[in-house]
């Protein structure tokens, strides 16, 4: 601000040095005070403004990096949650495979006794028919017999 107001005077001083020396006869010094208070306050007007707009332009790159810190802190928490989350489903998948080995196991036994069991019916199946085979050629035999004597 300091610097700006330096500059302002400078300028008024240039300017009343300026009418001074063309030779304005009728320059008063509260003629050289009337032409110059508007450009003064034009540039104390601007200079306000400009202070404004890096104040604004500072409160904005606040805001921004506050939004940032935030998005940041957000990101954050959902890696954490995701990775929680993660373990649990890695835990209850390995729960639920331990209880379907535990559940199969006596499963697997029961359909192998199943298969001993029916390979062995059909081993007595099959030797009854060999026997009802022998027994119809028996019995056809001796029913020959008979029809002849």
């Amino acid at each position: 601000m300091l610097q700006t107001i330096t500059k302002s005077l400078s300028v008024l001083a240039l300017q009343v040095q300026q009418l001074l020396t063309r030779g304005d006869a009728l320059a008063t010094t509260s003629d050289v005070v009337s032409r110059m208070v508007v450009p003064t306050a034009g540039t104390l007007l601007m200079h306000c403004l400009q202070q404004q707009g890096w104040t604004l332009l500072l409160d904005l790159v606040t805001i921004v990096e506050e939004r940032l810190v935030d998005l940041w802190a957000w990101c954050t928490e959902d890696v954490v949650h995701e990775r929680e989350r993660d373990c649990e489903e890695q835990a209850y998948c390995a729960r639920l495979l331990d209880l379907e080995e535990r559940d199969t196991a006596p499963l697997e036994r029961m359909v192998a006794s199943q298969e001993w069991q029916a390979s062995m019916a059909a081993w007595a199946l099959g030797t009854t028919e060999e026997d009802h085979s022998v027994l119809d050629s028996i019995l056809a035999l001796v029913a020959s017999m008979l029809v002849a004597t």
